[in-house]
């Protein structure tokens, strides 16, 4: 459904007669127009009026994932400076970067994440019709409903499925007041109506083709037998709903799983949650024996859809004087928006972490307060005693299933701290206390970044000049000739560690990262250049026939490298924190790795006892290449 919003009748008018649409005559609190996948509501002038309509109106009709909602209507130009060629900008259509409440300061960013070609500017929302005095001293359209729409829709739509498109009717500051008469009003949208509603349509139906797999009747049934036959609690019960998600993610047909599982159910009444136990158990083993491997593979990035990665770039206050603007290789085509503050951009509600990943927007921004933390029990120490880890971007550029930043953060997009030299004074406080091994790239991937930021290029320079400080730089990425470059600041102190996956857990789970093959050719190549490599193994992933994939990945890894290569390897199933898996299971229902029922120990979620068998079962493979000394195995924090 895409609902139309605008505040006056001639707004709407010329919308009405291209889609045909027809008023709702049981609507009395306001007027709604509407067919069979398209509604349009006239609020009234004004950011109540306009609140009060929008919040009652999706109230009642509560809108689906892949709803949008779509505000069009006039408004007026501010120019910085008025000269006789803002003129030209009459019946111009933009789409607002961003929208600025003149009476409260607050601003609110819509997500533009889907690819379009619309001039951006600023929009203003203003309680009174603008007069000169109240004007803003920045280029920015001048509306009455914008802020309080915006507010409204919230409770109901992610920030990517909002849209305010605004033609300019009037220019603001000329001294002149202009005369907007109901004919020019309609003019000037239906100018550009076809446009955008082309363009909201493709959206909707894109958002449709996302939907996720829905359980056929004979599955729901199915499904309420076994309940009748296996008495639960709610609790359990949530957990057999969990595991069927499960393997509806990975398309497992459900009717033969469950009517095998059935036929060999006992005739005799099982009774309470102890004698239930058993069954479930094995009710799980069942289910996950008839899984396939795992979901098929999709282009997430999906360029027809989505725009380049960082089209969209904004800028805290006085950041760009900290970063050579030759090393942004921003373009013409990327949007640049001044911000006050980079949590006004990532930390905004309702973000839909998963499409924002998909066409990530920059933030560039100041880091304050701690920038070095001890390092998290669910990570690899690797027996240093003084283990740290820092953050000078948040957000990686690839987005595998699993990734623990779901849960963590709550928005895609990326942020660069670019005042790296506040990182290197904090950490020289340390140093001089004791050794220090520093991880640089838990919440990113600074390597893969390297051309763009050249972080990885200063933080070498820095540990040269460092005796006591040994860095660890990990990543999937697999551009081997990078190390020409940095091969002038090697050093055995800098270990860069690869994480590897059979190539199919690559393909399937971990979009956008390197292949294995060119993930070992950029280790070889890091080796060659002189620093330290290591290999981790981490998350290992379940999966039907995990023991042969994971036997052929170590196959192939010693064909391609020697074993004396390695400074050392890491082995670890996937695990994270249970806090991190409810928020991750929230914002990825469409991921099988996510909704997997995982058991839950001390605060962290894994594969229970299968865990320690993956482990071992990996350990052995390697054993015959590497002396135990130099195999790791995650413990647990413990």
């Amino acid at each position: 459904m895409i609902t139309l919003i605008t505040a006056l009748y001639p707004e709407a008018k010329p919308l009405i007669q291209t889609l045909k649409l027809k008023q709702n005559p049981a609507e009395s609190r306001y007027t709604l127009f509407e067919r069979e996948n398209v509604r349009l509501i006239i609020t009234g002038s004004g950011m109540i009026p306009a609140a009060a309509c929008v919040a009652g109106h999706f109230t009642k009709y509560p809108p689906a994932d892949c709803d949008l909602a779509v505000n069009i209507g006039i408004a007026g130009y501010c120019p910085r400076a008025y000269s006789a060629d803002a003129k030209r900008l009459t019946g111009r259509l933009f789409l607002a970067s961003k929208i600025t409440e003149q009476m409260t300061g607050r601003t609110f960013y819509p997500d533009y994440i889907y690819r379009e070609e619309f001039a951006k500017m600023p929009l203003t929302t203003v309680p009174l019709p603008a007069t000169e005095a109240s004007l803003s001293a920045e280029e920015t359209l001048i509306d009455m409903e914008g802020s309080a729409l915006y507010q409204a829709l919230l409770p109901f739509f992610s920030p990517e499925r909002m849209f305010f498109f605004k033609v300019v009717s009037d220019i603001l500051g000329c001294g002149q007041t202009s005369v907007i008469t109901p004919a020019l009003t309609e003019q000037w949208i239906g100018a550009h109506g076809t446009e955008i509603l082309s363009f909201v349509t493709g959206v909707e139906r894109h958002l449709q083709s996302l939907a996720l797999p829905a359980f056929s009747p004979e599955e729901l049934t199915l499904t309420e037998h076994l309940y009748e036959r296996l008495p639960l609690t709610e609790s359990t019960r949530k957990e057999v709903s969990r595991l069927f998600t499960y393997a509806k993610l990975t398309h497992t047909d459900l009717v033969p799983v469950i009517k095998e599982y059935l036929e060999d159910f006992p005739t005799e009444p099982v009774r309470g949650k102890k004698q239930a136990a058993p069954h479930l158990k094995r009710l799980q083993e069942h289910v996950l024996s008839r899984a396939p491997f795992l979901p098929d593979a999709k282009d997430i990035s999906m360029r027809d859809h989505y725009h380049p990665f960082y089209h969209t770039v904004y800028v805290q206050k006085d950041c760009l004087s900290e970063l050579p603007k030759e090393s942004l290789c921003l373009n013409d085509t990327q949007a640049l928006i001044e911000i006050k503050h980079y949590k006004d951009v990532f930390n905004r509600s309702r973000q839909n972490f998963a499409e924002q990943k998909k066409s990530p927007s920059l933030i560039l921004a100041k880091k304050t307060g701690t920038l070095i933390y001890p390092g998290a029990p669910v990570c690899q120490s690797f027996g240093n005693e003084h283990f740290y880890y820092t953050s000078c971007i948040m957000n990686c550029i690839y987005h595998c299933d699993y990734c623990y930043l779901q849960g963590m953060y709550p928005s895609g997009h990326t942020v660069v701290f670019v005042n790296l030299d506040d990182y290197f004074s904090e950490l020289e406080v340390l140093l001089r206390k004791h050794p220090v091994y520093l991880c640089i790239s838990y919440d990113t991937d600074l390597l893969a970044l390297e051309q763009r930021f050249g972080f990885v290029r200063r933080w070498l320079t820095f540990a040269a000049s460092h005796e006591n400080l040994t860095l660890e730089i990990r990543t999937k990425s697999g551009h081997p000739a990078i190390f020409d470059t940095l091969a002038p600041l090697a050093s055995k102190r800098v270990i860069f560690a690869w994480t590897v996956s059979p190539d199919s857990v690559i393909t399937a789970t971990e979009h956008g990262s390197a292949s294995l093959r060119l993930r070992l050719a950029a280790l070889r190549a890091a080796k060659d250049a002189g620093f330290s490599v290591r290999l981790c193994f981490d998350p290992m992933i379940f999966h039907a026939d995990w023991e042969g994939n994971y036997r052929a990945l170590v196959k192939e890894i010693f064909q391609t490298i020697r074993p004396e290569d390695l400074y050392d390897v890491s082995i670890g199933v996937f695990r994270i924190s249970t806090e991190y898996l409810k928020n991750m299971r929230k914002k990825r229902p469409d991921s099988a790795i996510v909704q997997f029922p995982y058991i839950t120990e001390n605060g962290v979620s894994h594969y229970g006892a299968l865990s320690q068998k993956m482990v071992q079962y990996l350990k052995e493979l390697l054993l015959p290449h590497l002396p135990a000394e130099k195999i790791f195995i995650w413990n647990g924090g413990t």
